[in-house]
């Protein structure tokens, strides 16, 4: 989803570290998506995401160069899977969002969505 500048105002972080959070998922999952709400004046966001302590593997969540793209966007709502091994039975979970090694800018992060794929 893009949205134009202003209608939304936001409070949020921009880090090179991490940052950590708990979320109830539907045990019967088949797999979750997260969705975040970042400002897209920093572009190249790179991260690597954590289920209770497990890295996926399958591929870093990276965020391309909105800007030559969507000129007179400011805010993006970034999506990211996370397969069902990782989340499959478990009624929570927790996330750690970790800006990736080597990344050329520093991770924001303004708001989550979290949603379970159901069975």
């Amino acid at each position: 989803m893009l949205f134009k500048t202003p209608p939304i105002e936001d409070d949020g972080v921009s880090f090179a570290g991490s940052s950590e959070f708990q979320v109830k998922i539907d045990p019967a999952n088949r797999g979750v998506r997260l969705r975040r709400r970042l400002d897209k004046e920093t572009n190249r966001q790179k991260a690597t995401v954590h289920v209770d302590g497990r890295p996926v593997v399958e591929r870093p969540w990276y965020t391309v160069d909105y800007d030559k793209t969507f000129r007179d966007i400011r805010w993006v709502d970034s999506d990211f899977e996370i397969p069902a091994k990782y989340t499959a039975g478990k009624s929570s979970i927790r996330l750690k969002i970790e800006n990736a090694a080597g990344a050329e800018k520093p991770w924001n992060e303004f708001h989550y969505w979290i949603f379970s794929y159901p069975p």
